[in-house]
């Protein structure tokens, strides 16, 4: 099993990132070169990269080496994947020694012959050995060259940490360190996926929902919470990407959302058992940092393509309606980038890496219950929270957000409990809490875009946009939820 950490550098501070004492080379080693040269394979269907196998002729000097790698998981620019690497005599593909590996049903002989080059990759690799603690060894890789396919060339200039000894966290304590040096990005694709998109154009995934992991009552604490975090934040960043390069296509922003605060709930639920308090409490800072500059450019998403349309609708004709829509798009823009500003930032590059490090290391405790003994006082706990502020919101108007703040985490712990406690007891819970969280919801969205309209009062100059913005938060207003109309009886309770 291949265990790396994948960095994207800047090509003007690799002369400064090799004479950093961080990367002197361990006691009686030095630093290598080389120059490899890479063919990928793949049908004209593009079978192999449909079933996330990768197939690839390298070239290191006079020797030819196959590679055959497939499956594992991307978390964090933390790559984990299985590999099977052997000498072939020449430039041509020989499966015989894979035979017996995982992957030899792939390569009969029908798939076999329709295999072909797809890209190429050359660059030069400069290794060194890396012990910096006692028991480590780390594997550094820094290549430089160019994707190619036919007539189109990409740059490429990256960093692989790859783990020879110790903990997986060691990688981690090194790219922070690293970090806090230079400007580095983690780099979730490979090689392999950037030739990909470079042989056929930018291929985003649909924007992505959330998959419960395979977890159950009996499982330790800790290993439960880290596989939730560990696919709460694979599904933030499978829609990374398209929300970067797709900004037309709202859910991506969306599904990035909907994960961090699954996420904040997550800690926030278990800060009290977590070890290493101090890193839990700045991990849900810097989620909340991230999440507030999400949640702002979703806001005028949900404002201009949701609540607005109707209301203008209502209203009819306005001599300001175009010039005032104008003026909304474009602090709906301004929050986008701000957004995605965020996800380029050194700040958002540490929190991956803070991240990656905590709950790697998070497997090496030992918890002193089960995830199921753990959740029945959690769900207790927070459905007397939730039935409390509903009790405030018969009251106080102003109470109603934190009534849809507290069902939002009591329906997020019970998604994170789905298998524990599977039945129709479960799904008529769920179906309640989902049915009361639309209702808030939708109070809450008429109260932001109130707020929203009130923040752009402050810039309007001229009357009649002035007017039209009062008549939209009068319709706001008056639309308002009423706290006698929610469904405060739930269902008796699952666990």
């Amino acid at each position: 099993m291949e265990v790396e950490l994948k960095l994207l550098i800047d090509a003007s501070d690799i002369g400064k990132l090799l004479k950093d004492p961080l990367l002197k080379p361990a006691a009686k080693t030095r630093s290598r070169q080389i120059q490899l040269e890479n063919i990928y394979f793949d049908t004209a269907e593009r079978e192999l990269q449909a079933a996330r196998i990768g197939l690839r002729l390298r070239r290191i000097g006079n020797q030819w080496l196959q590679t055959i790698k497939g499956g594992g998981q991307v978390i964090g620019g933390l790559h984990a994947r299985p590999e099977l690497e052997y000498p072939v005599s020449s430039r041509v593909l020989d499966f015989e020694p894979a035979a017996d590996s995982p992957w030899a049903a792939w390569f009969d002989v029908d798939r076999v012959s329709r295999l072909a080059p797809v890209f190429a990759t050359n660059f030069h690799r400069t290794v060194r050995l890396l012990r910096p603690a006692e028991d480590v060894e780390i594997e550094l890789a820094l290549d430089q060259g160019e994707i190619v396919v036919a007539d189109k060339s990409e740059p490429l200039c990256e960093i692989e940490l790859e783990l020879k000894r110790g903990p997986v966290s060691a990688l981690f304590d090194l790219a922070l360190a690293l970090a806090e040096r230079f400007h580095i990005q983690i780099e979730n694709a490979s090689k392999a996926e950037r030739g990909y998109r470079l042989a056929y154009g930018e291929s985003v995934t649909p924007p992505q929902k959330w998959a419960l992991p395979m977890i159950d009552d009996t499982m330790p604490l800790f290993g439960a919470v880290q596989a939730l975090a560990d696919s709460l934040f694979g599904h933030f960043q499978q829609n990374e990407r398209g929300f970067l390069t797709h900004p037309d296509d709202l859910e991506y922003l969306h599904q990035m959302r909907v994960a961090l605060r699954r996420l904040r709930v997550l800690l926030g639920t278990f800060r009290d058992v977590l070890p290493d308090p101090a890193t839990v409490q700045h991990l849900n800072g810097e989620l909340r940092w991230l999440g507030g500059l999400l949640g702002e450019a979703r806001d005028w998403d949900v404002l201009l393509n949701e609540t607005l349309p109707p209301l203008l609708q209502n209203i009819g004709p306005h001599p300001a309606r175009s010039r005032l829509h104008a003026r909304l798009v474009a602090c709906g823009y301004s929050a986008h980038d701000e957004a995605r500003l965020a996800l380029t930032s050194r700040r958002y590059q540490l929190c991956l890496l803070t991240w990656g490090r905590y709950f790697t290391a998070l497997a090496h405790h030992v918890a002193s219950t089960t995830f199921g003994e753990a959740l029945v006082p959690l769900l207790q706990r927070q459905s007397k929270r939730l039935q409390k502020a509903l009790q405030a919101a018969a009251e106080v108007d102003e109470a109603l957000h934190q009534s849809r703040i507290q069902a939002k985490k009591l329906r997020y712990l019970g998604e994170f409990s789905e298998t524990t406690f599977a039945g129709r007891r479960y799904e008529r819970y769920a179906d309640w809490l989902a049915r009361l969280q639309t209702e808030l919801g939708r109070s809450n969205d008429h109260r932001v875009a109130i707020a929203r309209l009130a923040g752009v009062m402050g810039h309007i100059r001229k009357t009649d946009e002035a007017e039209l913005i009062g008549m939209l938060r009068g319709w706001l207003m008056a639309s308002q939820l009423a706290p006698q109309d929610i469904d405060r009886l739930p269902p008796k309770p699952y666990w």
